[in-house]
């Protein structure tokens, strides 16, 4: 659908969507797989964390079962800011079978809506201000261009694969 935007020329290369698999070379986070994604125009506009805890070795559910039993924690940012915990508990009784559980803390709901800050208004504030606690240094900024510069340019390298707008994401296999 990018390519149907006014201004936009039809034969674009640019990107609107990725997912991307990303390790840090260190002891602590070694094996730890990191997924970055970003999309314009999908079906749906949110910003999360999600931290996938490891699956355990040994499940108390019935082996014949198909469900991942993964825990996960998810960091809203935006729009319902909040905490979410996904976790699987055993069901009562004398078998062996889980239930998922959650545990959620959300902000809007702690206060009146109208007592917090949008994005940009706290943003703006901070500026004002002079706190730069929510702004980037330039030695961050740095950093952020030598880790993407490289994925940027492999990108060139690939063929883009087109969507609809408004659709869910593409299907990417990790």
């Amino acid at each position: 659908g990018y390519t149907k935007e006014k201004f936009v020329k039809p034969n674009s290369k640019t990107e609107t969507y990725f997912k991307i698999k990303a390790f840090i070379k260190n002891k602590r986070w070694q094996g730890v797989p990191f997924y970055l994604e970003s999309g314009k125009a999908i079906n749906e506009t949110k910003s999360e964390i999600k931290v996938y805890f490891k699956v355990p070795k040994h499940c108390l559910c019935s082996p014949d079962g198909n469900i991942v039993h993964q825990n996960e924690l998810t960091f809203q940012i935006q729009p319902d800011e909040g905490i979410v915990i996904d976790f699987w508990a055993k069901k009562p009784g004398f078998e062996f079978n889980l239930d998922k559980k959650g545990l959620h803390f959300f902000y809007g709901e702690s206060q009146k809506s109208h007592d917090l800050p949008d994005a940009y208004e706290r943003v703006l504030h901070d500026s004002i201000i002079g706190d730069l606690t929510l702004f980037t240094s330039t030695e961050e900024i740095m950093a952020e261009w030598e880790y993407v510069t490289p994925i940027v340019n492999g990108w060139k390298k690939l063929k883009l694969h087109k969507y609809k707008k408004g659709s869910a994401p593409p299907k990417v296999e990790m």
